[in-house]
């Protein structure tokens, strides 16, 4: 009678035969696992762009809640010593012209220097991240990031002081504006 770490590497070989080999379950499993990793940034990306740009339906409702939940707070507050809280929250006022401008520079460059070092060490032979694929990726989706900070940042710098509603709304909640007050 055989014991079982025995007939578990048995049917380990019997599998690693059936799909062709060892090589084909190391690069099984880091996949499955890439995926999963690409389907987590995807959602996260997803609740990202969500928060920056809420329903008008999400801001009723919050608006109604602070007000119901206000009276609520502010004795509670008191008698722990702390400052009543402020109904509406804190709008942000842009920065200047110059800033975006240095802005735009800045991330539009970084940009650049991301993207085309990461593409030049992944196609050349020897490089550093020739075949790692999700590195290429990461560093990829970073040079989008900062290329979209750029876009935001040149359209505000164009059409200073009063930029699109998309672009007032990356300024209310990024330190792309200033707090008013």
């Amino acid at each position: 009678m055989t014991s079982w770490r025995v007939r578990a590497l048995r049917w380990t070989a019997d599998l690693e035969d059936d799909l062709g080999g060892g090589d084909a379950m190391r690069v099984f499993v880091p996949s499955i696992m890439g995926v999963g990793i690409l389907a987590s940034l995807g959602i996260l990306v997803v609740d990202g762009l969500r928060a920056l740009r809420p329903r008008r339906s999400d801001a009723r409702r919050r608006a109604l809640a602070r007000r119901r939940a206000l009276p609520l707070v502010t004795p509670l507050a008191a008698a722990i010593g702390l400052p009543p809280p402020a109904l509406p929250p804190m709008r942000r006022r842009m920065r200047s012209r110059g800033f975006y401008a240095a802005v735009f520079v800045i991330s539009v460059a970084m940009s650049l220097y991301v993207a085309v070092g990461s593409t030049e060490n992944y196609l050349r032979d020897g490089g550093y991240l020739e075949g790692v694929v999700w590195m290429q990726l990461l560093a990829t989706s970073a040079s989008l990031f900062f290329l979209g900070i750029g876009v935001v940042a040149l359209v505000l710098a164009v059409r200073y002081p009063a930029g699109p509603r998309w672009a007032r709304t990356v300024v209310d909640h990024s330190p792309l504006g200033v707090p008013e007050g």
